[in-house]
């Protein structure tokens, strides 16, 4: 059973998630309507701007509850690319060599095929 301070609780957070992304959209789009109007200025400037609306924007989306269980996943992944055993140099040039010579063959094999039934058909077509 759930008390009524969770309850509580639960729509206070809800209603701070709504605000956050709706702070995060008004961000985006101010900053897109600013950037109409301010054409002119240097793009650097532009540019600046809109690195600094748009990590204002992904902290109020990283304070919800979305934004932290995609952080959390982020994290996890993080830590699952850390456990992968990635090939050494010299693995990594044997299989593309292989694979660039499995590419030969297969393309040399088909240019066979394909230049051999154009002939068949020529002749074919002759009659």
């Amino acid at each position: 059973m759930v008390s009524e301070h969770e309850k509580v609780t639960l729509v206070k957070s809800k209603a701070r998630d709504v605000w956050l992304w709706m702070t995060a959209a008004i961000l985006l789009i101010g900053g897109w309507v600013v950037q109409l109007w301010v054409g002119n200025t240097p793009v650097l400037w532009r540019f600046c701007a809109w690195l600094l609306i748009a990590a204002l924007a992904g902290l109020c989306a990283a304070l919800t509850s979305l934004g932290r269980t995609f952080l959390a996943f982020v994290a996890s992944a993080k830590v699952e690319l850390l456990k992968v055993v990635w090939p050494t140099k010299d693995e990594t040039v044997k299989v593309t060599l292989v694979v660039a010579f499995l590419v030969f063959l297969t393309s040399t094999i088909l240019w066979g095929m394909d230049s051999f039934f154009i002939w068949i058909f020529s002749i074919v077509a002759k009659y």
